[in-house]
């Protein structure tokens, strides 16, 4: 009688970059303790996050601070030990019932290069089920494999497969949602996408998008609407509306940066392709120095039409606006 062997699951690094979160970082690195290994990124905080992170794990290594997180996990990409990466921010916590899901992902997808898992936002302690954060069908790219997938240190411009690799989904399914308690404040959502919007002019510039009238009033004001309507921002009352509100400010702030890098750069003229810059997410030559829309795609920059997401700002993906384009 024959006997099929049972499935190694891959081996996995968790890696999360932490400033000043020590208040959320020790039930995120608790719920990644089925990982491998377990890398903390530590950006000169200056309250206990690097004590706290000490408590879970040796591998607490610091970098300076830097605005965004990509560039950070660049970093830590090529000091990690196994080749999948699963990327998680300290205000996140991975449920142990998606654990089987994403290993079973993997094993059913051998030339897997991301791996997007269900993504639940959380506002002020609560779930947030309206407007485009909201909803149960977000999705996230959260486990990148590093010899077959580009990182970009660009702000929102996240990670893409190499040639002859795919990107998978986990569908959501009996709470196997990555929980992202995301803001406890609309004081800290401002002060949040101001520092990201600062960044933004670049990634877009790169991305071969240009400034334009229509982007900064018109676009911004569309957004809205449909973050009211259609993402049922309306059934959240004042929250909806004015997470809504929000939004379409956010977007306005992200073309202002835009126009403000191009006058830098003194560039007006919309090159004919240019990809945004990226760094295949290799390991190091000296591997081991201590150390980035659709049915359930959260993302619209994967070409999928059925649920458009027009959040630009979180996880990647394209601006709003093209999405609800193409959608139309």
């Amino acid at each position: 009688m024959s006997t099929t062997p049972a499935r190694t699951a891959p081996a996995i690094s968790a890696v999360v970059v932490v400033r000043n979160e020590a208040d959320k970082l020790d039930a995120c690195l608790a719920s990644l303790a089925w990982c491998d290994e377990l890398i903390v990124i530590d950006l000169e905080s200056t309250d206990a996050s690097a004590a706290v992170a000490s408590r879970h794990t040796t591998r607490v290594l610091t970098h300076p601070l830097s605005p965004i997180v990509e560039p950070v996990r660049c970093f830590a990409a090529q000091r990690a030990r196994n080749d999948w990466l699963l990327f998680v921010d300290p205000d996140e916590r991975v449920p142990t019932t998606l654990v089987a899901d994403l290993h079973r992902a993997i094993a059913d997808h051998p030339r897997a290069g991301i791996v997007r898992l269900p993504w639940q936002f959380f506002f002020k302690g609560e779930r947030l089920d309206g407007t485009v954060w909201g909803g149960p069908n977000r999705s996230k790219r959260f486990l990148v494999h590093r010899r077959r997938t580009a990182l970009s240190p660009l702000v929102h411009a996240g990670s893409r497969t190499l040639e002859g690799f795919d990107e998978v989904t986990v569908a959501p399914a009996g709470g196997n949602h990555v929980q992202h308690f995301w803001m406890d404040s609309y004081a800290g959502l401002i002060e949040k996408h101001w520092r990201y919007a600062r960044e933004e002019g670049k990634a877009r510039h790169e991305a071969g998008k240009r400034f334009s009238l229509h982007g900064l009033l018109v676009e911004p004001i569309v957004d809205t609407y449909r973050c009211f309507r259609d993402y049922d921002g309306h059934r959240l009352g004042f929250r909806g509306a004015a997470l809504s509100l929000l939004y379409g400010a956010i977007r306005a702030a992200g073309e202002a940066s835009l126009l403000a890098y191009q006058m830098r750069r003194g560039s007006t003229a919309r090159p004919a392709s240019a990809p945004p810059a990226s760094i295949p997410a290799q390991p190091a030559a000296t591997h081991e120095a201590g150390f980035a829309s659709p049915a359930t795609d959260s993302n619209a920059a994967m070409g999928h039409t059925s649920f458009p997401n027009p959040l630009a700002f979180v996880g990647g993906g394209e601006p709003p606006a093209e999405a609800f384009r193409r959608a139309a």
